[in-house]
């Protein structure tokens, strides 16, 4: 027995948690999403989706590729200037 005022320091046997997959957490993603389209007000909605297209235009205006590999203006750009590498070169 312990007195009231004693703590045990053995941890406790904890058992281990299955790894979860990438297919529940979308569900859970694309059910969070539809819950906060319900549930919102549509002002709200609204500015959700003007700062979503803000952030996917300043995706698309750095350069960002699906494939992972230069855009097709960057390209063009370092065949029309062949010299050039960079502002520093100026």
């Amino acid at each position: 027995m312990r007195a009231a005022g004693e703590f045990s320091l053995e941890t406790p046997e904890v058992s281990p948690v299955p790894k979860k997959g990438i297919g529940p957490r979308l569900f859970g993603l694309l059910g969070g999403a539809l819950l906060l389209a319900k549930r919102a007000p549509r002002v709200s909605l609204v500015g959700f989706a003007a700062a979503l297209m803000i952030l996917v235009f300043a995706w698309v205006a750095r350069g960002a590729s699906v494939s992972g590999g230069t855009t097709g203006t960057s390209a063009w750009a370092r065949r029309c200037a062949p010299g050039r590498t960079g502002p520093a070169s100026r």
